[in-house]
């Protein structure tokens, strides 16, 4: 509890303008509030089923997709402690709303329309339907979020804690995840997600030092924000990490696919052509699906995995 007090108390001096968290990675200690990839295209092409899944991603969305395809022993690690508490607010919130109910309180940005941000968001009324599924499912988590909700508004929550402004609106949030798919499928996954138990590693992934041997490993987009020799170095480090015939998502890619041309202004792993050079011993299959911005989705831009395959 000492560790929950400490985090409550630095969630209210982010809140109330204070300086907080003496960290040297500020700009990683954010929660995402939904994902920014579109897992529903590529999630079929990793074994889950009754397999065990180490992922990075602070919106708990790979958790929650990795469930619904049978997935039965996740770890999420993330830097940032938020994420936890977090993960289990949606959790609690997708047990005990309706589907119109879930997006008026999670859905902040462009929302109910584009550029528009949404003043229900979070509100302390929807909140109270959710708690006692919250307190059942993670006392932790129920204790952090009550503080905050004691003490400032809905509102306030939202937009002071530490959530990146990073959020698609609702048809492609739709797209991305499984579970916000349509009404039936949401409702149908409620007894599903419920039952998620992940395990939490709160730690910078390039620190990861545990002795565990993990089925599939995913490693979103963290890529970008690192210089690719020391990327090259971490990801020997990771194989460690994963079963014979495992598979490691390396990394994901907004609007690159085999065919793409390097801008200037891209981070240096978008060079495919280079970065199939350099990780030629460790790229297994580069595939690619329809991007996440709608908009370049329709002009023929496509995201793409690389995909490492562990062989025996």
């Amino acid at each position: 509890m000492k560790n929950l007090n400490f985090l409550i108390n630095q969630a209210i001096k982010k809140m109330n303008g204070e300086n907080y968290l003496d960290y040297t990675n500020k700009r990683y200690f954010k929660i995402y509030p939904f994902t920014t990839e579109n897992i529903s295209a590529y999630i079929n092409k990793f074994n889950l089923k009754n397999k065990s899944l180490l992922t990075v991603g602070s919106s708990g969305d790979q958790v929650i997709n990795a469930a619904l395809q049978g997935c039965t022993d996740i770890t999420v690690c993330d830097i940032c402690p938020f994420t936890k508490y977090y993960f289990y607010l949606k959790q609690a919130g997708i047990v005990s709303l309706d589907y119109q109910e879930f997006f008026e309180f999670f859905r902040y940005a462009h929302y109910p329309k584009s550029f528009e941000s949404n003043n229900n968001a979070f509100n302390i009324e929807t909140y109270q339907k959710i708690k006692s599924a919250l307190k059942l499912l993670n006392y932790e988590a129920y204790s952090f979020w009550n503080e905050l909700f004691l003490s400032f508004t809905g509102q306030q929550i939202r937009k002071e804690l530490f959530f990146w402004i990073d959020e698609y609106e609702t048809f492609p949030l739709k797209r991305f995840n499984r579970y916000l798919c349509d009404e039936n499928i949401f409702n149908n996954s409620k007894n599903i997600i419920k039952n998620i138990k992940p395990k939490f590693i709160i730690k910078d992934i390039y620190n990861f030092d545990n002795n565990d041997i993990y089925d599939n490993i995913f490693l979103s987009n963290i890529t970008q924000f690192t210089n690719i020799e020391h990327y090259k170095h971490f990801i020997d480090k990771m194989i460690l990490h994963l079963n014979n015939n495992g598979l490691m998502l390396l990394a994901y890619l907004y609007c690159v696919d085999e065919s793409s041309k390097y801008g200037l202004d891209y981070a240096p792993i978008c060079d495919i052509q280079k970065t199939k050079e350099l990780f030629a011993d460790y790229i297994s299959e580069i595939y690619s699906f329809p991007a996440t911005n709608d908009i370049l989705q329709k002009r023929g831009f496509k995201d793409s995995i690389l995909i490492y395959k562990k062989e025996k």
